[in-house]
């Protein structure tokens, strides 16, 4: 029992190391991958705005978030750090989710408004069958589905659409010298591109990634991407989608992704690109806030941290 309790006090410790050596490392990795990948966007034609302490914008927008019951425990944090730390005038915070006493609660509590995803949704959740290895994923899929269709229950032109799992922890804008900023990533999941590239065509692949759990989306814009999948495929775009998503991997589309393609290529004169500056925590949400201010203490870098279902482990 002994030899038991201290192997267990040495795991623990290293865990609490891990912890605090976490943050530098991947805000180190960061920095040098956004010096390399700034200088590739602009090569491309694109613009890239600065990380200094982004003022304040006039331009007002809404913010839509999509709830699953397992985001419940996350979602008053993520809506406090949108109107703390997003310097825009918000126009209104609509919480997306399946009709339940708990759901409106929480939207009345959060004095957000409530949207049915029914009210949202283009297709029904049971009417997708996307299912990998044996896996289901038709339900994110149909989260995805609700973000492209964010615009028809929201009246504001820009629309913010944030993922419930991902907290604002710097104050920040979308707009850098009256273009908006589109977040980037250095990493890229091939099967996203290789999707966007044929459900819209005549694109070529970005340097980055725009799958960065939120996007200042023009509602505009968005529906003219959808009119021209529909067009070019004789079909809706949801269902165009659906053809050519590949049963034999997890993961093979990305609204974000596709988005800020449409986006870079047809309205690129129009957009500033940034790095996300991402912390993803795979820590249990125990206490959300609490974690998100032991990741802040080492290091001003991080614009957002977010809290996957799918990195929670139990240290």
């Amino acid at each position: 029992m002994l030899k038991l309790r201290s192997v267990g006090k040495r795991s623990q410790l290293v865990w609490r190391l891990y912890d605090a050596y976490q943050p530098f490392s991947t805000a180190l990795r960061q920095y040098v991958e956004e010096r390399r990948l700034d200088k590739l966007i602009k090569l491309g034609g694109w613009k890239v705005a600065k990380h200094r302490s982004q003022p304040s914008s006039d331009l007002p927008f809404s913010v839509f978030i999509p709830v699953a019951p397992k985001d419940f425990p996350l979602v008053s944090l993520v809506v406090e750090s949108v109107r703390e730390n997003i310097k825009h005038p918000i126009d209104e915070i609509v919480i997306c989710a399946q009709r339940s006493p708990e759901s409106v609660a929480l939207a009345a509590h959060l004095n957000c408004r409530f949207v049915d995803e029914y009210d949202v949704e283009p297709i029904g959740k049971s009417e997708i069958n996307y299912v990998v290895n044996g896996v289901d994923r038709s339900s994110w899929l149909y989260q995805q589905f609700l973000k492209f269709n964010c615009h028809q229950v929201i009246d504001s032109r820009f629309i913010l659409v944030v993922d419930a799992d991902t907290v604002f922890v710097r104050p920040q804008s979308f707009e850098d010298d009256g273009r908006i900023i589109i977040d980037y990533i250095g990493s890229i999941h091939q099967p996203y591109v290789d999707l966007a590239t044929v459900l819209i065509r005549e694109m070529e692949p970005l340097p980055v990634s725009t799958t960065c759990h939120h996007i200042l989306v023009d509602s505009t814009i968005l529906q003219e991407m959808k009119n021209r999948i529909e067009s070019r495929h004789d079909k809706k775009w949801f269902e165009a989608i659906q053809s050519l998503m590949d049963n034999r991997e997890a993961s093979s589309f990305s609204e974000y992704a596709t988005y800020g393609l449409f986006v870079a290529h047809n309205f690129g004169a129009d957009i500033s690109f940034r790095h996300w500056r991402n912390f993803s925590s795979s820590k249990n949400l125990r206490d959300p806030d609490r974690r998100v201010q032991r990741t802040l203490r080492p290091s001003n870098w991080f614009l957002t941290v977010s809290f996957h279902s799918w990195m929670q482990k139990s240290h």
